[in-house]
């Protein structure tokens, strides 16, 4: 299970001063809050978890890349049961990419895994600056 988590905390600017700032992450393998809380406090030391929710999201696509952004694409699956029914279910899956269109690359990668039609409805680039 996905969590999402933002820690404040002091960040080190180039020249040498100090300033409050968020880090957006997703916590990844975790059954509670809790336990979220803790990873989130683990990786970023004197910080303060200021929020913190279960994440929708059902999977990565890709494994992570060196600076590259994480998205989430939206997509469609449509089942047609053994009685003709189509039944259709969105979910959203996370990426690492450079690009929307690389980003685009990977879903459709990800798409040709499925038995199912589907297809992607939405890719967007987020906040979230890493997995943990």
């Amino acid at each position: 299970m996905y969590y999402e988590t933002t820690v404040r905390h002091e960040i080190v600017k180039p020249d040498g001063t100090t300033k409050e700032g968020n880090e957006k992450l997703i916590v990844r393998t975790c059954n509670t809050f809790a336990e979220a809380e803790l990873r989130s406090l683990q990786h970023i030391e004197d910080g303060d978890v200021i929020a913190i929710k279960q994440s929708n999201l059902r999977e990565f696509a890709n494994d992570p890349i060196d600076d590259a952004d994480i998205y989430f694409a939206t997509i469609e699956d449509t089942f047609v049961s053994d009685l003709g029914d189509e039944k259709t279910t969105k979910y959203k899956v996370a990426l690492y990419a450079k690009s929307t269109t690389e980003a685009n690359k990977v879903v459709n990668e990800f798409m040709k895994q499925g038995l199912n039609d589907m297809k992607c409805t939405e890719i967007k680039k987020t906040n979230f600056t890493e997995q943990i």
